[in-house]
């Protein structure tokens, strides 16, 4: 069953994204997963996978994700176009980390999660970073999908199939 196109309405969104997607920024659900982290680490701590000196191994991770958000930013600047997502794109970026994923900021967001899930150690807080991918994925990723779509058409299908997602 296919889907007709997306449009966009005048604040340059798909017209038909979720509420979520209008309301709730990637910070917004990063924010909320580390507080699950922490909030799951005090209160039902199961066991323990990693303890000192493994949890200093987290920081891996995170430094990572500082990379990936920094080199995805960059590009952005570079060809002096947005970095938010809501916002109307004035070119396709399709190099530098572009090349390999899609969705290079959202992708270091996953590993600063990681990383923060190794530093805490046990095992329940690893329900976070893949419950965050999903609703990432399913509802802010989507929708930016549909508008970019719109807006470069041929261009965007094309890197869609030469570019995961995520990896």
């Amino acid at each position: 069953m296919s889907q007709a196109p997306a449009t966009v309405s005048r604040n340059h969104e798909p017209a038909r994204v979720s509420i979520a997607w209008r309301v709730f920024t990637a910070p917004t659900y990063l924010g909320l997963a580390l507080i699950a982290i922490h909030v799951i680490d005090k209160l039902w701590p199961a066991a323990i996978w990693f303890t000192m000196p493994w949890k200093m191994a987290g920081w891996g991770p995170i430094l990572l994700d500082c990379g990936l958000c920094a080199a995805g930013a960059g590009h952005f600047a570079k060809r002096r176009t947005t970095i938010l997502p809501r916002r109307d794109s004035r070119v396709l970026v399709t190099t530098g980390v572009f090349r390999w994923t899609r969705n290079p900021m959202y992708l270091g967001m996953v590993l600063l999660l990681v990383g923060v899930c190794v530093i805490a150690g046990s095992a329940t807080v690893w329900l976070a970073p893949p419950l965050f991918v999903l609703v990432v994925d399913r509802v802010l990723i989507r929708g930016e999908e549909r508008m970019l779509t719109e807006r470069f058409g041929d261009a965007y299908r094309a890197y869609g199939q030469q570019t995961r997602r995520w990896l």
